[in-house]
């Protein structure tokens, strides 16, 4: 019995199978590449998910002390406040004796009439 023509020798399939061996391995060789990829990247995400967890963190810690430092400044401002105003009463309350009448003489110690 012989074959047909169009039937491929043994040559041209070793061939193919070799051609398909070589692109598998090719395949393969990438893939690995892939893997390694993957692999760096996972512990990079797992870092930086470490790194945003701290900042996080911080980041309360920083909101927690504002709001305490914007009270504390509202306390200090409205007590600034109050000193002021208690100064200006004080040096109107000074003032008071700093009156001068043109026509009357002052002796030191005392008042003239």
């Amino acid at each position: 019995m012989r074959r047909p023509a169009s039937d491929p020798s043994n040559a041209i399939l070793l061939e193919a199978i070799e051609r398909l061996g070589k692109k598998q391995d090719d395949f393969m060789e990438k893939l690995l590449e892939v893997e390694k990829s993957v692999a760096s990247n996972s512990v990079l995400i797992s870092d930086l998910t470490l790194r945003i967890d701290a900042v996080e963190k911080y980041s309360e810690n920083t909101a927690v002390k504002s709001g305490k430092m914007d009270s504390q400044l509202s306390s200090l401002v409205a007590e600034n406040k109050r000193l002021w105003d208690k100064v200006d009463e004080l040096d109107a309350y000074k003032r008071r004796w700093n009156l001068r009448i043109s026509g009357v003489l002052e002796e030191e110690g005392r008042m003239s009439r």
